[in-house]
């Protein structure tokens, strides 16, 4: 078994602006859609890791209809993973595994793999 919980956290400050869903995916599996409307997710991947090397695929896919919310580089969501405890609503964050960050101002989709060891 694994010494820890690993999660996934999304932000977006201004949901709806970005523009992006993210995918994500676990070891190859789809997980989760993070998607552009949501301004935050916490999501325990824990039970989808193996002790030892884990890959985690982030997906950002632009989803345009009716045009642009907004080209700001400012406008960002990011995606964590990292190991840490959740004690009720709070979330404590011991170890940043990987950042995942996109902006208004793309327009290409963008795919990056994080590979970390699990313990």
């Amino acid at each position: 078994t694994l010494s820890g919980n690993y999660y996934v956290v999304g932000a977006n400050a201004k949901p709806g602006s970005v523009q992006f869903d993210i995918v994500i995916y676990v070891n190859g599996t789809m997980f989760k859609t993070f998607k552009d409307n949501e301004g935050q997710i916490v999501a325990d991947i824990t039970d989808k890791l193996a002790l030892g090397s884990n890959t985690v695929t982030l997906q950002a896919k632009k989803v345009i209809s009716g045009g642009r919310a907004s080209t700001s580089s400012s406008d960002v969501i990011s995606v964590f993973i990292g190991k840490g405890n959740a004690n009720g609503n709070q979330l404590t964050i011991d170890k940043q595994l990987a950042t995942f960050k996109v902006d208004a101002s793309q327009t290409a989709d963008k795919t990056e793999s994080f590979t970390f060891d699990a313990n």
